[in-house]
């Protein structure tokens, strides 16, 4: 087979790998998984795409070690997790992307180990579940995905510490780090 592999049978044949990849396929060791293809070792599961060992998600794809969580995907050991992309070890986050060991955050970008913030802004706790009920209750729409953005950029090794001890994204400018403490 090496002798045959050049640079055009490699390319025809990576075609057909992707093309194969994007039909429906088999789910392995799941229980009660419905609606799903690409699923191993799940348990129920509906709507979704390519998940390993997760629980109950509803509407993911791409997700590893997750529960609970719907609409998301590129998720690794989340719990509880709605609207994200991209997201590891993080609980209770809502429509963000990017985010590394954070908990109960909305519509943030970019953090890491950040707790109770909204739009990459610190909250205290209670301001935090009274402006995220607020904003339930003006019937804004918190489980729709956010717009596209772009994917496939490398994350920035680099960040800013607040002084609330959470890291931000490189991106930002420091007095943005300010001000979401």
């Amino acid at each position: 087979m090496s002798a045959e592999l050049n640079a055009a049978v490699f390319q025809r044949r990576l075609r057909e790998l992707l093309r194969e990849a994007d039909g429906p396929r088999e789910n392995v060791g799941c229980v009660q998984c419905a609606g799903s293809s690409g699923l191993s070792r799940c348990t129920f599961c509906r709507n979704s795409k390519s998940l390993l060992r997760c629980h109950y998600c509803v509407d993911c794809s791409m997700c590893s070690d997750c529960t609970h969580c719907r609409d998301s995907q590129h998720l690794t050991n989340c719990q509880h997790c709605s609207s994200c992309e991209s997201c590891s070890n993080c609980a209770y986050v809502i429509r963000s992307t990017r985010l590394v060991g954070c908990s109960y955050c909305f519509g943030c970008v970019g953090l890491s180990g950040c707790d109770f913030h909204i739009l990459n802004h610190r909250y205290a706790r209670a301001d935090y579940f009274e402006v995220t009920r607020r904003l339930a209750q003006d019937r804004w729409r918190l489980v729709t995905r956010p717009e596209p953005h772009v994917l496939g950029s490398p994350p920035r090794a680099s960040t800013l510490a607040g002084e609330n001890g959470c890291a931000f994204d490189s991106g930002q400018t420091a007095s943005a780090a300010r001000d979401a403490d």
